[in-house]
């Protein structure tokens, strides 16, 4: 007997792009091996479990295995696509990911390619060729482009002021975020939340 495990992902922010750029319109995962092929068959079991579930939180459930599934299969489908992702593959490099991990934990803290460096246990020009060939673009770059992209998703949500983003981001004020955010995306972060963020 074959069961179909249907899902559907939804991505939404300034940040999903990020991901969906790297990503081809369709994956399709063959032949995995011990541990992956073990998560797969587990989750998908799971999966089929709760879908057949009324228990409370089978929603919840189905939504974080659906999660689950979805990590894996680009797990499994960036073995085999090693360079050319972005920061997809700055992460499956052990130094840059450790870099590329530390800038998404702490965005607002005044990273300069040594401390990163330091953190990817490279000298400064080695850390920095290794994180543009990576990444596809220098380490100070990624940075200010993921500070404001961030930027960007919370004026989005409309929760905090500009002010507070500012400093949540990286910035000294709200004036340097207004600059550096109007050369990214053409408008003001105050033109933005007022559009919606489109």
């Amino acid at each position: 007997m074959t069961e179909v495990v249907c899902g559907q992902f939804s991505f939404a922010g300034v940040l999903a792009p990020k991901l969906l750029t790297v990503l081809p319109a369709l994956i399709i995962v063959e032949a995995l091996q011990g541990i992956q092929q073990e998560w797969v068959r587990l989750i998908s079991h799971f999966l089929i479990e709760e879908t057949r579930s009324s228990e409370p939180g089978s929603a919840i459930m189905i939504e974080r295995l659906l999660d689950l599934l979805f990590v894996q299969a680009i797990r499994a489908w960036g073995t085999k696509n090693p360079s050319n992702l972005g920061w997809l593959s700055g992460l499956k490099d052990p130094s840059i990911g450790r870099a590329l991990s530390a800038i998404h934990a702490e965005p607002a803290r005044n990273w300069t390619v040594e401390t990163l460096a330091g953190l990817a246990g490279l000298s400064r020009s080695a850390f920095s060729a290794r994180f543009s060939d990576a990444v596809g673009q220098p380490p100070l770059t990624y940075l200010a482009g993921w500070r404001l992209n961030l930027a960007a998703d919370q004026l989005r949500s409309g929760t905090f002021t500009i002010g507070e983003i500012a400093s949540a981001v990286g910035y000294g004020s709200e004036a340097a975020l207004s600059r550096a955010f109007k050369t990214q995306f053409g408008v003001t972060p105050s033109a933005f939340r007022r559009s919606g963020g489109i």
